[in-house]
């Protein structure tokens, strides 16, 4: 099966006989030039555990707001409503199906509307930049490896595949190469934001739909709509607030746009 392919650790190099990983006389895993990293493996891996729950209650067209608004009374997602002859349809809270939350829908044009509208006002203006993420710099990955290799000497022993005497050698050199990796140094992840010349809203203008929604996703921009209790807020500044005539608050957060906006006005 395919799944089986992707789930084996020939992937990453591990050398594989008999359903079992070759280990060399360290203990550790023999490894060769592998056909994804450690990292790449592990999200595949996550991939596939994600992939095998259930997702029947899941829409399979991506609508613009999806991932985006939000029910503000119970936090579930708001999913469009199929659209009526009339021209508009409305965003109900995924919750309300399930029988778990009465939160009021609304009109698809007009949230979508103040929720661009909104963003173009407070962050059209600020210069756009690109966000680069450099990861850490860290040997996790390798004292994982050492780990893993006592835990299986640990094994051997217990199971007596191994004597005690080459037990206690190769853990030796084991936990010295543990030693030595944890005493090397190591970066924290950070993050570079690089002038692209354009504003947020030119940069905004030239998407299309998917496009626009992709970004609001990948900055972590998000929309929690409820019915307007009357009670006083006071948002972030990473946020926008609004309340409605028609009975309605919505709570915006700006996600990275609050970051182009600061770096702009740190620029002034």
């Amino acid at each position: 099966m395919i799944i089986h392919i992707f789930r084996s650790p020939v992937l990453k190099g591990y050398v594989v006989a008999n359903g079992e990983v070759v280990r060399d006389s360290d203990g550790l895993a023999v490894r060769r030039e592998p056909v994804m990293s450690d990292e790449v493996w592990s999200a595949v891996q996550t991939a596939l555990d994600a992939g095998s729950q259930d997702h029947s209650a899941k829409r399979s067209d991506a609508t613009f707001l999806l991932h985006v608004a939000y029910c503000g009374e119970c936090q579930a997602p708001l999913y469009l409503q199929a659209k009526k002859a009339r021209g508009y349809g409305y965003y109900v809270c995924s919750g309300r199906a399930q029988g778990r939350c009465r939160a009021r829908s609304m009109r698809d044009d007009v949230l979508e509307k103040l929720i661009t509208e909104t963003l173009l006002q407070m962050c059209g203006g600020a210069p756009m930049r690109s966000k680069v993420i450099h990861p850490a710099q860290s040997h996790a990955a390798d004292l994982a490896a050492v780990d893993e290799a006592i835990a299986n000497l640990q094994a051997q022993l217990v199971a007596g595949k191994i004597s005690a005497d080459l037990f206690g050698s190769t853990a030796q050199m084991l936990e010295a190469r543990q030693a030595s990796l944890r005493a090397l140094p190591s970066t924290p992840e950070s993050v570079e934001w690089i002038p692209t010349g354009q504003t947020f809203g030119e940069h905004w203008e030239a998407l299309d739909e998917a496009g626009q929604r992709a970004f609001m996703i990948r900055a972590g921009i998000t929309a929690h709509v409820s019915e307007d209790d009357g009670l006083p807020i006071k948002p972030r500044a990473d946020q926008a607030f609004i309340r409605l005539a028609g009975g309605f608050k919505i709570l915006i957060n700006l996600g990275d746009l609050a970051k182009l906006s600061e770096l702009a006005s740190r620029a002034q």
